[in-house]
């Protein structure tokens, strides 16, 4: 399947972090379809996906340097995700979008051609 989800243990400061910055950033399975068919429809037509962002040091940087751009992050190892939400402003809400789940059933579901670029970094 894939590998390890969790590395250290997280501290409860960083469980909590975590519940919260994914309230803001995160998307599931349910809504990610719908989210990105609707940023199509508004001519979003550049819309990367990053698969196993790591820490999140080339999406971060992708963000800073490309304005325009809409982002999916899908990355399983929650550590690697709680660093990443760490550097994010929350001015980057409307531009990234965290799949916390295993990336092939996302691939599964959509349409082709539904994103300008794949980065794939660390893929577990």
């Amino acid at each position: 399947m894939y590998g390890r989800r969790v590395g250290k243990s997280l501290t409860e400061k960083k469980k909590y972090f975590l519940k919260e910055k994914l309230a803001i950033f995160g998307i599931n399975l349910n809504s990610i379809l719908h989210y990105l068919t609707t940023l199509k429809e508004k001519n979003k037509n550049n819309i990367v996906l990053e698969i196993g962002f790591g820490s999140g040091e080339n999406l971060r940087y992708q963000l800073e340097k490309t304005k325009k751009t809409i982002f999916i992050g899908s990355e399983i190892f929650l550590n690697g995700i709680v660093n990443f939400l760490t550097l994010l402003e929350n001015y980057h809400k409307k531009r990234i979008k965290i799949f916390n789940e295993d990336v092939r059933l996302l691939l599964e579901i959509l349409p082709n051609k539904i994103f300008s670029k794949i980065f794939i970094l660390f893929p577990d």
